[in-house]
């Protein structure tokens, strides 16, 4: 930390050009933010410009002709900030171009650690505990050390480090860290100053104004609300369309909203449209399901990837066909008895050795997170592919597919109540590592059915009767199970409770609907 500063302050005072290279993603969009704004708005440096990698023609992370660029433009430092650590290639590049880099990053590295000048990651770090930071996270520990260093005053330094925690928070929740320790608390933190909308940047009191947030902030209104927009110019257009909502405020803030907006709403119908052909497309008898169509967009194929796993329990690839390259680009999900890592290794050992006229087999690419992976093939390659699949997918045993739900408690029908329900919001905030309880009603009556919502997001609202009590539920995208459920049927309710903040009540958010068999929902014990 102390180095990577070091070579900033130095290359300020030498009044170097500065280059921000980023991810496109929500984590990679706030991380430049971040970074952007301390040196160009309250360190008064003028000499800061960003890059970032096109989705559709480079994919992620920094590529040899980025470097190459960033040296044509005359940049003399280069900051990474979400993406780096596995750059090996492109800092040996760098270092040749006489570049100096400085990496901010905190996915995990590969066996060789790349000759950066400087790397700040509490994955390779020995001395740092948690290892689970967000990369905007670690740009807040660069901005603190810097800032310490800076002959800024303490108020001032201090007032920017309250600017940019809530910035930060939006990038821990949106990037799925555990919510634990140092994340669980910076959330709650930002969670009760957002609220008060105290001490926050005008331009992020222009987009929760614009969203209409109003009530107490909770992290679903990250995850359903904030999150999704700025991801959706990443996924479809340019990273560029999300960072200017952040970077402008007034009316150039709102006309850049309205753009995200309707990028967004064209991200929900390219997704529901390659949806139906994807699950038309997969065989349910086969244990790895395979879809793939020229008319999927490559910013869609990881959601509808994850809805297919999620539907039916079992990993999932999603490819788009790009017939101009011959070339097939896709995303895979798997639930968490799958090794994903373990199956595309095997596909490559066994495509090298049996079939395969590549120096290493038939992904020309591959790879990401413990959440979601990437890869690439020929098109030519793709029957192998289906072959290696239906091969593997002989290792998974009936049992792991068969879906079941942990359940935190039953709730009868004396314990639904404000009373019992509203303590649950001091759990807050929810998200990996803290998911909200599960609760089951059982033997509920339906009263009503409604598909609520839009053309492209249409959500199932039931109506029932539990032991004389009237019950609102909404389940949601989940509009095309309308014609499911019938009036007097009686059903079981998993779900969780959400509190309207216009109504002033909490609420049933469903999870599922079904007669709950014993082998399908678990109910864990409480200690």
């Amino acid at each position: 930390m102390d180095i990577g500063t070091d070579i900033l302050i130095q290359a300020m005072k030498d009044r170097k050009s500065i280059c921000i290279f980023w991810d496109y993603d929500v984590d990679g969009v706030t991380s430049s933010f971040l970074m952007y704004t301390l040196l160009s708005t309250y360190m008064k440096y003028p000499k800061v410009k960003i890059m970032y990698p096109d989705r559709l023609k480079d994919g992620y992370g920094m590529k040899v002709h980025h470097v190459d660029t960033i040296k044509a433009a005359g940049h003399d430092l280069i900051i990474t900030v979400d993406n780096g650590i596995t750059s090996i290639q492109e800092m040996i590049h760098a270092k040749n171009l006489w570049l100096q880099v400085i990496i901010t990053d905190h996915h995990k590295s590969l066996e060789i650690i790349p000759d950066a000048d400087a790397i700040i990651n509490p994955q390779v770090s020995p001395w740092y505990e948690f290892k689970w930071l967000c990369g905007a996270w670690v740009v807040l520990k660069f901005t603190s050390t810097l800032l310490k260093k800076s002959t800024l005053s303490e108020e001032t330094r201090q007032s920017i480090m309250n600017h940019f925690i809530p910035i930060v928070a939006i990038a821990t929740v949106a990037d799925c860290v555990p919510l634990l320790w140092e994340n669980r608390a910076l959330v709650k933190r930002w969670l009760a100053q957002m609220t008060r909308r105290s001490d926050i940047l005008p331009s992020l009191n222009g987009l929760l104004d614009f969203v209409n947030i109003s009530g107490p902030l909770k992290s679903f209104h990250i995850g359903f609300i904030i999150w999704p927009r700025i991801n959706a110019g990443g996924r479809l257009a340019t990273g560029y369309d999300s960072l200017k909502t952040l970077l402008f405020t007034g009316e150039k803030q709102i006309e850049c909203l309205r753009q995200l907006d309707d990028i967004n709403d064209r991200r929900k119908k390219l997704q529901a449209e390659a949806l139906e052909i994807a699950l038309w497309q997969i065989n349910l008898d086969h244990n790895i399901l395979l879809a793939m169509d020229p008319s999927f967009h490559e910013g869609i194929v990881g959601i509808v990837s994850w809805r297919i796993t999620e539907k039916y329990n079992k990993p999932s690839i999603v490819l788009h066909i790009s017939e101009s390259k011959g070339i097939a680009v896709g995303s895979l999900r798997w639930p968490s008895y799958f090794d994903v890592m373990a199956m595309m290794q095997w596909i490559q050992s066994e495509s090298f050795w049996h079939w395969s006229q590549s120096d290493s087999g038939i992904l020309i690419k591959f790879g990401g997170h413990k959440q979601a992976w990437g890869m690439s093939l020929k098109i030519s390659d793709l029957t192998l592919l289906q072959s290696l699949l239906q091969e593997y997918s002989l290792r998974i045993k009936p049992e792991q597919t068969k879906k079941t739900i942990n359940v935190d408690t039953l709730i009868h029908a004396h314990e639904r109540s404000t009373e019992t329900l509203a303590p649950l919001d001091h759990m807050e905030p929810f998200g990996n590592s803290n998911e909200e309880p599960l609760f089951v009603l059982q033997d509920t009556i339906i009263k009503s059915v409604e598909k609520v919502g839009t053309k492209w997001k249409w959500h199932l609202k039931i109506s029932v009767n539990h032991w004389g009590k009237h019950i609102d539920s909404l389940y949601r995208s989940k509009g095309d199970l309308t014609e499911d459920y019938k009036i007097w049927d009686t059903i079981d309710i998993v779900w969780k409770v959400k509190f309207d903040s216009y109504k002033q009540q909490h609420y049933i958010d469903g999870t599922l609907l079904t007669p709950l068999t014993d082998d399908l929902i678990n109910e864990e014990e409480n200690d």
